[in-house]
């Protein structure tokens, strides 16, 4: 991988808190699809932080690839992403880690609008493709992750 990092690169993700879910959102550093399914992910968590929090990781194909092999090699996927091979990828995480796939940024939209079909601004975030800004999506002033995801992070 000489010069890329490894898949270690990811933020550590803990146990969910109860009755919380994580919305995980793994892609390319430089990636407008990614971009806009970190816009969702993050619009949703803010606007239901006792529903949802988000997790973020963006990287170089090389360590994407191999941390979502590592990943989800034991998940099972539902027919419909099974040979998923695109940024960004998305997946639901509840109680110690459980994982449901979400799938791409079209997929995670649609779970949006679905869920969240009486809350106008999350649907018009999830109904747009995406922007020319959604592309640097990784530079400063991006919004957060809002899970804890380090040991001093953790609250007592």
């Amino acid at each position: 991988m000489g010069g890329v990092g490894t898949y270690n690169n990811a933020p550590q993700r803990f146990e969910v808190p109860e009755k919380k879910t994580r919305i995980c959102v793994a892609g390319y550093k430089m990636s407008n699809h990614t971009g806009r399914a970190r816009r969702i992910a993050a619009l949703i968590a803010r606007k239901y932080p006792n529903d949802y929090e988000t997790w973020f990781y963006f990287d170089g194909a090389s360590c994407y690839y191999h941390f979502l092999q590592v990943t989800f090699d034991p998940v099972p996927f539902p027919d419909h992403l099974k040979g998923h091979a695109s940024s960004p990828f998305v997946w639901l995480e509840t109680g110690n880690l459980d994982i449901k796939p979400i799938g791409g940024r079209s997929h995670l939209a649609e779970w949006a609008i679905k869920t969240f079909s009486n809350d106008e601004e999350i649907v018009a975030c999830a109904s747009k493709t995406w922007s020319f800004g959604d592309i640097f999506h990784n530079c400063c002033g991006a919004e957060e992750q809002t899970a804890l995801v380090s040991i001093t992070d953790k609250k007592k």
